[in-house]
């Protein structure tokens, strides 16, 4: 079996790894908003089905 050749090690005086830039954002322009808020239509009013749940019910207190 030929011997295997030592793996080379790394030497300790390598150039530092520079820190990798924060992504910066291009300034958004004053006034509008990053994310346009979606204005809905007012919703008539939806009545409510009373439907028993006993799993959603909160523990009784003991």
């Amino acid at each position: 079996m030929p011997a295997v050749p030592a793996v080379p090690k790394v030497p300790s005086s390598l150039p530092p790894i520079p820190a990798v830039p924060a992504v910066t954002l291009p300034p958004m322009p004053a006034g509008i908003p990053a994310v346009p808020k979606v204005t809905l239509p007012p919703m008539p009013s939806i009545p409510t089905v009373n439907v028993p749940m006993p799993f959603l019910a909160p523990p009784p207190s003991a």
